[in-house]
């Protein structure tokens, strides 16, 4: 089943009405990440393999995630392992989502292209000559291009 056009409440009601489980949901995303993530750039570190029992959430890689990998997309920070949580990731996990691994971005949030990224730009699925756009092009690619239901960014 194709599940990169639905929405996370239409994803849900096929979990409630057994038509789909969280782990063919996950599975079905992450083979996406794989697939796609070389061409595009859109993950920084990407999601991990496993059974999930909640729906996956791209998340931004300016968020701390205790024991994720963080690098706010700067080689200074590329081996950065927090060992605490952000509010945002923290409230989601509580909100029933699972963390599908860290976006890129501009550097520190600070552009406004998706080019800027020390780890190497993000690109446009639909045409890559052109830029993606924000600090948080990373979660609009991801979200766009089908590789998760939703991505975590900010308005920077």
């Amino acid at each position: 089943m194709e599940f990169k056009n639905l929405s996370l409440l239409e994803l849900e009601d096929l979990v409630k009405t057994g038509k789909a489980t969280y782990e063919e949901i996950y599975a079905y995303f992450l083979d996406r990440a794989k697939k796609y993530n070389e061409e595009l750039h859109v993950f920084n570190t990407l999601p991990i393999e496993g059974k999930s029992t909640w729906l996956p959430i791209a998340v931004k890689d300016i968020f701390c995630e205790t024991w994720v990998r963080t690098t706010a997309a700067s080689k200074m920070l590329g081996d950065f392992v927090p060992p605490y949580e952000s509010t945002v990731t923290e409230r989601m996990k509580q909100a029933g989502y699972v963390s599908f691994g860290k976006t890129n971005m501009d550097e520190f949030a600070m552009g406004s292209s998706g080019e800027n990224s020390a780890l190497g730009p993000t690109k446009n699925p639909w045409d890559p000559a052109r830029v993606p756009g924000w600090s948080s092009s990373g979660s609009a690619v991801t979200v766009a291009s089908g590789l998760a239901p939703a991505a975590l960014g900010t308005d920077t």
